[in-house]
């Protein structure tokens, strides 16, 4: 698929006022516009299966009308208040019944990295403690407050605001060896009672769709109840449906002290949450009125984009056909892969899957097959619309090993 001269102009013309630090995604060459659940296109007419929905942020698909509708009826009531509102009133009662047991509180802030920065407050005020244990891999933002909390790999800008202990995150393709080393790393670190809390992803997005083993999340829960450390689970990527499950702490059978929300919560729309008990909530000082207030969090409009996307969530029951096309086409992928002499692995859980490589992944290349798809590194990152059907995964397989086998050409005449 050749460039298309209206989306170079477009290329060109944000690469003349726009900041070097915007996603790479930008540079390339497609001016994406419009789109039909996973079905994109862009301004010169050509047609892209999205298989990465904004790194996620897409559940219901491009142009849902429902959601939409939902969209408009509140922007043309009532974009902004501080006061109290019946939709989000609803929404965070609903929420709660959806979580594991005991997180009954929500506050609502803008993005990820701002319901990462809040949960890390909150802990720190309630434990009396500042170290923070987090893992090798992880992304949870780039802001000052929660950079350090990010493998270097995936921000090499500043840091050294905040204590960090970082530990290895073990796999569900690591042998138990290399698991029980994580887990004896993370009971060192916690031994000395000095960390107030352990930041983990369920499933590391940037970290290329690795999933951790259930049984390690549970292995964390028993430390950090043995050693006052409060365990947060950032599900900013995982939640609503992402793995299969709701919430990927329920289905791993673990009830984290924080469970940390974003991205698709609002299909796309600005939105972060947390989730906790009532008690760390009141925390003093973030617990008085104010303190954790927040400009755009929970206005009113944000909160009608998640609460439609909750209930659409539901009642399509988008978790249950992630969890089915997801095994699916991660079955799929790794039969037609199998033998590859330029994939490493294929991995993940429900509807975040990774493609690991042998050599630097090339996002350009998968966009000139049709493919809209996200790369860490070595690793493909697949993270569909939750509306992916069974024949739209079929069709990304296709082309995925077109692809690959003409970067393993490229490769070898090199």
């Amino acid at each position: 698929m050749t460039p298309g001269a209206l989306s170079e102009r477009v290329v060109a013309q944000e690469s003349a006022h726009l900041g070097h630090g915007l996603s790479t995604a930008a540079t390339l060459p497609a001016a994406l516009v419009s789109g039909k659940g996973v079905v994109v296109h862009d301004l010169d007419g050509r047609r892209y299966l999205d298989l990465f929905g904004g790194a996620g942020r897409c559940l219901l698909g491009h142009g849902d009308e429902a959601f939409t509708r939902a969209l408009a009826d509140q922007a043309r009531s009532l974009v902004v208040s501080r006061h109290a509102h019946p939709v989000r009133a609803r929404y965070a009662a609903e929420l709660v019944s959806l979580a594991p047991s005991g997180l009954d509180h929500l506050s609502l802030v803008s993005t990820g990295s701002e319901a990462v920065d809040c949960a890390v407050r909150i802990a720190r005020a309630a434990t009396g403690r500042d170290t923070v244990l987090v893992f090798e891999g992880a992304f949870h933002g780039r802001t000052t407050g929660v950079a350090d909390f990010t493998d270097p790999r995936w921000h090499p800008g500043p840091r050294g605001h905040h204590p960090v202990v970082r530990c290895p995150y073990p796999t569900e393709q690591d042998d138990p060896a290399a698991r029980r080393l994580a887990a004896e790393a993370v009971r060192s670190a916690l031994a000395g009672r000095t960390v107030a809390a352990v930041l983990i992803e369920p499933v590391q997005g940037s970290g290329g769709n690795r999933a951790c083993p259930p049984a390690f999340l549970r292995t964390l829960a028993e430390l950090c109840a043995a050693t006052g450390s409060l365990l947060l689970l950032d599900e900013v990527v995982t939640g609503f449906g992402r793995t299969g499950a709701v919430f990927a702490a329920t289905a791993a059978g673990v009830r984290p002290d924080l469970l940390i929300l974003g991205k698709g919560m609002a299909n796309g729309v600005p939105i972060g949450a947390v989730l906790t008990s009532s008690a760390l909530a009141a925390t003093p000082p973030l617990g008085l009125p104010g303190g954790m207030s927040s400009t755009f969090g929970g206005n009113p409009l944000a909160v009608a984009a998640a609460a439609v996307t909750l209930d659409l969530l539901l009642g399509r029951e988008l978790a249950e056909q992630a969890a089915v096309v997801g095994t699916q086409w991660r079955r799929l992928l790794s039969e037609a892969l199998a033998g590859h002499p330029a994939v490493a692995s294929v991995h993940g859980t429900g509807l975040q899957i990774g493609v690991r490589l042998r050599h630097a992944a090339d996002e350009r290349a998968f966009l000139e097959a049709g493919l809209v798809v996200g790369t860490s590194g070595d690793t493909v990152r697949l993270n569909p619309p939750l509306v992916l059907s069974h024949a739209q995964a079929d069709e990304a397989t296709e082309r995925i090993v077109r692809v690959l086998g003409r970067a393993t050409t490229r490769g070898a005449a090199a």
